[in-house]
Parts: structure tokens; C-alpha cells; sequence
């Protein structure tokens, strides 16, 4: 998903779930910020990022009290990676704790209930046929390569065990000045189980590719072939024809960077209006995607998210996809909005059908409103250089985004999982920190909302003995002027 959905459809969610606009607003910056908080925006001035040949090299931070990491990676950064680096454990790793635990959160393994199995091809020579010049032998050993298991175990998938841990993690624990940033960046995550289902957060080819077969289904149900323009370091090969998707070209090496997430699908799976198909390189059989129908769960499953973390209520995973007609025909109809061709692949002119529509939108009773428009330098221009400063927005995401990758890493760790193989970077506690942060006066007014319920109960009585007090005092007072006039 992009700004669209990430920015003001969270805000949405937010609104819905009865957070006051201010701090729908800080969830919302929150979940976009995500897709921006880049090693640039981490590192101090003397840093050159340019100089960093792996993404496992150590940096020196603008924050020192504790080792922040980045929640994405620059183009630049990956390109750098693919023709410097050396494919170790470490360095792989070091991929898979951004994109696994930010933007594919892992659902294709232990307990999960909806596990997939692979039924690709088990040789190690691909079947290159109508896809051309394509890889011939990348020496995978199906029976017994750790790496590949891992990967397709890392497979991301909604309504996973991890979903509703991440969400429990806040909402059936005490409210701190943590929990708006928490929120904000576990729906980003969330949000992205649908659009990024059945891809995977790690260079690799067996998972991620598809081949050149992809189609593009139409409300007829008729296909269009989606033609490929490779794109690799900000070029873009020059192609011609009709529906033209930019993707990561194909490479000799299995566990190329051009084998990340869906980078060989382009940004199709981050378009909230397209149908396709695919037959990924794990599957023998196609794979239908209907992305409108999957954001709108996305968007309900974030709104009864919310609402959890909002009332201090365990998450309901079984629950969670519940929505009222109204909700879903609105969200719906600004997803249709979104798919004209002449905004249809821009997310910022995405955004602004959005920005347009919560203007005036009332959804079952509540009146959205617009979110600040957002500027990815807010936050860490707002610190004002002060970076260790704990009551800032730019500090506060950054130990939550920690505390995020820390959650994750371990839950993956309990499931035999371990991402932290080869990690030289991140081995600072941040538990007293967060503890420290919990100390300070909180503005969030959740606490109030959590005790709803009780203080529904207790109202409404008081409220009972107060009208039969006033009952009581009418008869008295009957009484009493009967007794002075004999009426």
C-alpha cells in the first residue's frame, strides 16, 4: 500500500475507532512514516550513507540513547547493496528486518492456520519456456536448502498468529506515550498483510517472481496482458504498448535484490482498484489478487484493530473483518474514485481523492475530517536537533519502531525463526528506556475510553438513584404543600 491508504485510510480507521483527530492523526503519520524513515533520517551529518556497503554496517545515529533502525531502504541503498555486497546470512538477514518485520510480516509457518504449501517446480533447473532469457540453473536444493525454507516460511499472509499478538502486545497493556506511535506503525504492517499476501520480505526468486504472465482482469472478467518495463537503480528500460507496468528486471542470481518483496510485480499489488493474476514461481496454479476486496478487509481489519487498542480489548481475529454497509460502500467508492486511468498508478493523486472526500464523509454516524497534509520531514525537523529529546515525535517513533523489530524478532525466534543470525548492529536493551518514557505525562485520552464500560455501569446507576431521589423529593414536596394549604 502507499500514501492513500497508509496515511488517510489509517486516519480513517482511526476516526472511525473513536480517537479524537489529534491523535488519529499521530497514528496516521506514523503508519506512512514507515515507508520513510530511511537511514538517512537516522544518521548523523558526518555519516555518509554512500559508504555504507552492507545493510548490516554499523552507523552512528542522530539518537545515541539507543540504536535506532531503519523501517525501509533507499533505492540507492539496494542498488548499492546488489553489486557490493557479499550474500551472507548477515546481510540477508539484515534485508528480512526491515521488509519481514515492516512491510511482509511472516505468516507461512509454525501454528499459522492458513499455511501454504509449495507446489512450484522441485528442480533445480527452471522452466524457462515463454519467459525467454531467464534464469537456467541458480542451484537450489529443494530437499534441504535452509535459506529457500526460511524464505517461503517468511511468506507474508494476513490473519496470522503475529497479527493479532502485535495488536494484544498494545491493547491489553497499560496506555504509555508509546502507544499512538505503536498503533500507527502496526497498521502499517497490518494493512500491508493484504496487499503484500503471498510475497515475501527477502531476496528471493523461488517466492517472489512470477515470470512474465500476469494479467490484468477487468469487472467482465476479461484479461489484459500486463507488459513489463524493467526498471533497475531509477532506469527504466523504454517499452511500448498498453498497459505498461514498471517491475525489477530478472538477474542470474536467485537471491538478487530484484527478488524483494513483489519489486518484480512493479506497484500493482499497492494498487487499491486492480484485479489480477499471477502464477508465482512457488505455485503450480495462478493466483487471483482482488485488491479492492482486500483493502476494504484491510481497512476494517485496521478500524476493529484500533478500536481493540482504543478500549483495551483483546483482538479478535475472527471478528475483525465485521463491517457495517456503510463503511464498506464508502471506502469502496473512494477505491473506485482512485482507479481513474489518469490518477490510477499516482499515489499522491490517490491521496488527494481521499483528502477530498473526508472533507464532508460521515461514516455510521462520524464525521471523519483531514488529517494535516503530511511532510515525511515533520517529525524530525519538529525535534529541532534535539534527537534524545523523549517527549518528541521524531524519538518516540524510533523506540517504537525498536520496540516493534524487537517483538517480532523474538515471537520469529520462538517459532525457530532466527533473523538475528549475523546481527552486529542491534544488541542494546531498550526496556528501561520505554519504562522511563512511561513516567512522563501523557496527553492520549484513552484511559478514560478504556474504563468506558465500568464508568458506563457506575454512571447510569448514579444517574438511576439521582432520578429516584428527585421522585422521592417530588412526593415529599407533594406532601409537605398539601399539609400547609390542605389541598
Amino acid at each position: 500500500m502507499e500514501i492513500d491508504f497508509h496515511y488517510y485510510a489509517t486516519f480513517t480507521a482511526a476516526r472511525l475507532a473513536g480517537f479524537p483527530h489529534e491523535e488519529a492523526g499521530i497514528i496516521a503519520y506514523a503508519a506512512q512514516y514507515v515507508d520513510d524513515s530511511n537511514i538517512k533520517r537516522l544518521v548523523a551529518n558526518d555519516v555518509l550513507v554512500e559508504h555504507l556497503l552492507s545493510p548490516s554496517d554499523e552507523y552512528k545515529t542522530l539518537i545515541t540513547k539507543f540504536k535506532p533502525i531503519p523501517t525501509c531502504h533507499l533505492d540507492t541503498e539496494l542498488g548499492r547493496f546488489e553489486t557490493m555486497a557479499t550474500w551472507t546470512t548477515s546481510n540477508i538477514n539484515a534485508f528480512r528486518r526491515v521488509w519481514s518485520i515492516f512491510h511482509f510480516l511472516p505468516g507461512n509457518y509454525g501454528a499459522n492456520s492458513d499455511i501454504r504449501p509449495y507446489t512450484g517446480n522441485k528442480s533445480s533447473t527452471d522452466v524457462v519456456g515463454k519467459i525467454g532469457n531467464m534464469l537456467s540453473d541458480i542451484g537450489i536444493n529443494f530437499s534441504g536448502d535452509e535459506d529457500f525454507k526460511t524464505s517461503f516460511n517468511l511468506m507474508c499472509l494476513p490473519n496470522s498468529l503475529l497479527v493479532k499478538d502485535m495488536i494484544d502486545d498494545i491493547s491489553t497493556k497499560p496506555v504509555s506515550n508509546l502507544t499512538l506511535y505503536l498503533a500507527g506503525i502496526r497498521m502499517h504492517v497490518l494493512a500491508d498483510t493484504w496487499a503484500h499476501c503471498y510475497y515475501s520480505g527477502t531476496p528471493q526468486y523461488w517466492v517472489n517472481d512470477a515470470g512474465y504472465d500476469v494479467y490484468q482482469i477487468d469487472t467482465n472478467k476479461n484479461k489484459t496482458r500486463i507488459t513489463w518495463a524493467p526498471t533497475a537503480w531509477g532506469v527504466t528500460k523504454a517499452v511500448s504498448g498498453v498497459n505498461v507496468e514498471e517491475s525489477t528486471p530478472n538477474t542470474t542470481c536467485a537471491q538478487s535484490t530484484f527478488y524483494l518483496g513483489h519489486g518484480r510485480m512493479g506497484h500493482i499489488p499497492d494498487y487499491p482498484w486492480i484485479v489480477y493474476e499471477y502464477t508465482p514461481k512457488w505455485s503450480a496454479n495462478p493466483i487471483i489478487k482482488d485488491n479492492p476486496s482486500d483493502f476494504i478487509k484491510g481497512f476494517t481489519q485496521m478500524y476493529m484493530a484500533l478500536k481493540s487498542i482504543r478500549m483495551g480489548t483483546s483482538f479478535n481475529l475472527k471478528e475483525s473483518l465485521e463491517a457495517t454497509p456503510d463503511m464498506v460502500g464508502k471506502i469502496n467508492r473512494i477505491i473506485q474514485r482512485s482507479a481513474h486511468p489518469s490518477i490510477a498508478r499516482d499515489a499522491e493523486a490517490r491521496a488527494l481523492v481521499w483528502k477530498e472526500e473526508l472533507r464532508d464523509l460521515i461514516i455510521d454516524g462520524v464525521h471523519i475530517g483531514i488529517p494535516p497534509d503530511y511532510n515525511q520531514d515533520n517529525w524530525i525537523n519538529m525535534a529541532h536537533g534535539n534527537y534524545n529529546d523523549a517527549s518528541t515525535h521524531y524519538y518516540r517513533f524510533n523506540l517504537a519502531a525498536r520496540m516493534h523489530h524487537d517483538f517480532v524478532i523474538d515471537k520469529l525466534q520462538q517459532a525457530g525463526i532466527n533473523l538475528n543470525q549475523g546481527n552486529t548492529g542491534v544488541k542494546d536493551s531498550i526496556k528501561e528506556l520505554i519504562e522511563e518514557l512511561g513516567s512522563l505525562p501523557t496527553k492520549t485520552l484513552k484511559l478514560f475510553i478504556r474504563v468506558g464500560s465500568d464508568g458506563y455501569d457506575i454512571g447510569k446507576k448514579a444517574v438511576e438513584e439521582v432520578i429516584h431521589f428527585a421522585e422521592d423529593g417530588y412526593s415529599a414536596g407533594k406532601k409537605f404543600i398539601r399539609g400547609i394549604t390542605g389541598k
